[in-house]
C-alpha cells in the first residue's frame, strides 16, 4: 500500500537485500533491484470546465477569452500555463497557430481558478475556425489523465472594418519655392 503522503505519477520501486551490508556475502551488486512503476492516485486532473467568449471575433482588435480551471483530482496542481490555437478542427495538430499563453496559478485539490488570455487574430484569419484551450501546455502537472487538458471552441472570425482615410482639406501658400 502506498502511503497518502506520496504523490501519485511514475515512480520507481527499489528492493535491497541487506542494504547496510551486515552479511558477509561473495558477491554484494545483486542486492538490489528495482522498477518503473505508475502510481495512480493522489494526482491532480486539470481541465477547463468553463469559458466566456462572443461566437464572432474581430480581426486586429483584443480579444479577453476567460476561462475557469478545475482541479477535479486529489492533489493540489503546481503553477502551470495554458497555450491559446487558433486550428481548422477540433483537434490540436503542428499546423495550429499558438495566439496566447495564460500563467495558470496553483490549483488546489477540487478547486478552480479564473483565467483570462488576451488574443489578437491576423485579418488574415477569416472565417470559421476553433479556439483550441490547452491547460498544462507544458506538462509539468502529473495528472491522472493527461488526455482531457484540451477544450475546443467554435467561432466565426470576421475582418474589422478598414479605415476609410479621406482628405478633408489642403491648405498651403499658392507660391511655392523649389529646393
Amino acid at each position: 500500500v502506498v502511503p497518502s503522503t506520496v504523490m501519485g505519477g511514475n515512480k520507481y520501486l527499489h528492493l535491497f537485500a541487506d542494504r547496510a551490508n551486515t552479511l558477509g556475502e561473495k558477491k554484494t551488486e545483486d542486492n538490489h533491484v528495482y522498477k518503473s512503476v505508475r502510481i495512480n492516485g493522489n494526482l491532480a486532473e486539470l481541465e477547463v470546465i468553463d469559458y466566456v467568449l462572443p461566437d464572432t471575433l474581430m480581426t486586429s482588435q483584443n480579444i479577453s477569452l476567460k476561462f475557469t480551471t478545475k482541479n477535479s483530482g486529489d492533489w493540489d496542481a503546481a503553477k502551470s500555463t495554458a497555450r491559446v490555437y487558433l486550428s481548422t478542427d477540433n483537434t490540436y495538430n503542428a499546423g495550429d497557430i499558438e495566439l496566447t499563453t495564460s500563467a495558470i496559478g496553483t490549483v488546489v485539490k477540487n478547486g478552480t481558478t479564473e483565467n483570462t488570455a488576451v488574443l489578437n487574430i491576423q485579418d488574415k484569419y477569416v472565417g470559421k475556425w476553433y479556439l483550441l484551450v490547452c491547460t498544462d501546455a507544458n506538462h509539468v502537472v502529473n495528472e491522472l489523465n493527461e488526455n482531457n487538458n484540451l477544450t475546443a471552441i467554435p467561432v466565426t472570425v470576421v475582418q474589422s472594418p478598414l479605415p476609410d482615410l479621406a482628405i478633408a482639406e489642403l491648405s498651403t501658400d499658392e507660391n511655392l519655392t523649389s529646393g
